[in-house]
């Protein structure tokens, strides 16, 4: 994955939020937030590269119903 043209390192682009927006003239751009600092990013390049992450982000994910399971569980086992 290229991020050069962001300026993000990869420790950035994986901690904090993510959102991509498509925009009224057909535009996309994305906000990326890190510990050090927001973006705004409107680079083909990079708007390709977040939704490749997002991806494999979701493909990991546990479904929503497993996901209030395990936190229920762990809630549990700290009371």
């Amino acid at each position: 994955m290229t991020t050069a043209s962001a300026g993000l390192r990869p420790a950035d682009e994986t901690r904090g939020q993510i959102a991509i927006a498509d925009m009224p003239d057909g535009s996309r751009v994305a906000h990326v937030d890190s510990a050090a600092r927001a973006q705004i990013l409107d680079q083909t390049s990079d708007l390709v590269s977040l939704e490749r992450r997002w991806e494999r982000i979701r493909g990991e994910a546990l479904p929503r119903a497993r996901s209030l399971e395990l936190l229920r569980k762990a809630a549990a086992s700290w009371t």
